[in-house]
């Protein structure tokens, strides 16, 4: 069973204290209590700094995400208004206005059956 992060240095820093308040008899048994005290604070300043990498990241990707949103909005409020003016200058009751609705009406229609694809769970981006 996976721990949690608070399960896993509580659980260390007990250790760390265990080794504190017996180090004479575990050094008597033979362990080198101060070699496992220092591989146990190393171990956990890298995972601390890991922790601290990884929640930056997530910060990061969590902008990254806000600024892709609103570019998207962007994009897709000017090209509705560039076609609302391409409609414009032909005069709405044109032809060729008519065409040019139908891009803003097509793209929710669902495409025929025969081209629609299944995603591919394996295709990496």
């Amino acid at each position: 069973m996976a721990r949690t992060q608070t399960e896993v240095y509580g659980k260390t820093h007990r250790v760390l204290k265990a080794l504190d308040e017996h180090a004479e008899p575990f050094t008597e048994g033979g362990l080198n209590v101060e070699a496992m005290r220092a591989n146990l604070a190393g171990l956990i300043e890298q995972a601390i700094a890991a922790d601290a990498h990884q929640e930056a990241l997530k910060a990061q990707t969590m902008a990254a995400t806000r600024t892709t949103v609103a570019l998207n909005r962007r994009v897709d409020v000017t090209a509705s208004s560039y076609l609302d003016m391409m409609i414009g200058a032909v005069q709405k009751d044109t032809p060729l206005a008519k065409t040019l609705r139908t891009i803003r009406s097509d793209i929710r229609r669902e495409a025929p059956a025969a081209t629609t694809q299944a995603p591919n769970p394996d295709a990496t981006a």
